[in-house]
This record gives structure tokens, C-alpha cells and sequence, in this order.
């Protein structure tokens, strides 16, 4: 499971900091779907113009992602 897929299946439409986020990748055409580090999607959320909340979130996001692919 890659980031994109593993955000949006779980926060999508959530009332929180990461429902937000990925509400917003959501909407957004371009976000690199299939990124498989950090390092990718931080770069483009730069590049976007990303505020520095929405880094964070990010930041905090990728933590719990990597989290959760220990556990499999």
C-alpha cells in the first residue's frame, strides 16, 4: 500500500487535521498517487505552495503510515 492510498482510505472526509489532508489530495489531480517516499511528496507539496500546517500534518501523516507498514 503507498501513501495516497493508505491516507485517503482512512481519513477521507474525517473532521480532523488528516481528514483534511486527505480531503485535499483528494481534490488534487496532479498529487504524485504513486510516490513511494517522503522525500517526493514533500517536494511537491513544496512546490504547491504548501503552508507550513499542511507540511506538518503531512510530516505527522507519514509517521503513521510508516507505522502501519511495520505492522504487516
Amino acid at each position: 500500500m503507498n501513501f495516497y492510498t493508505w491516507i485517503t482510505e482512512n481519513y477521507k472526509g474525517q473532521d480532523n487535521k488528516f481528514g483534511d489532508l486527505a480531503d485535499d489530495i483528494l481534490g488534487d489531480e496532479e498529487f504524485p498517487k504513486n510516490a513511494r517516499t517522503k522525500k517526493k511528496i514533500e517536494t511537491y507539496l513544496i512546490v504547491k505552495g504548501a503552508c507550513v500546517n499542511c507540511l506538518n500534518t503531512f510530516s505527522e501523516a507519514w509517521a503513521m503510515f510508516e507505522k502501519y507498514k511495520a505492522t504487516l
